[in-house]
């Protein structure tokens, strides 16, 4: 089970071992940034897909993560995340864009 709270207006995602991911949120710039870590491989939608959730990270238990710059770098921290830590970036991230779809419908 994957915990999320928001802690200063970050949205904070617990993982099933009690790891703490503080994620960013990503803008149009980052697209490009995980396109060009992706370099070569910048085609591979699946790649893309497995990797993008990482580049969310800001921190891991409050130590800050940099930005991937290459696709060894976000290797690295997917490796450095594990299962656990993909699995709750990425239903953190799933949740909070339902979140905002429902808030949205809401205000309509």
């Amino acid at each position: 089970m994957v915990e999320t709270t928001t802690v200063d207006g970050k949205l904070v995602a617990t993982d099933k071992n009690g790891r703490k991911y503080t994620l960013r949120p990503l803008g149009p710039e980052n697209v490009f940034d995980i396109l060009e870590a992706a370099g070569e491989q910048s085609t591979n939608r699946g790649l893309l897909a497995f990797m993008g959730p990482a580049f969310s990270v800001e921190a891991i238990d409050g130590v800050p993560v940099p930005m991937p710059k290459t696709l060894r770098d976000a290797r690295a921290l997917v490796v450095k995340l594990g299962a656990a830590g993909m699995e709750a970036v990425r239903a953190a991230l799933e949740m909070d864009a339902s979140a905002e779809v429902d808030e949205a419908a809401a205000k309509n």
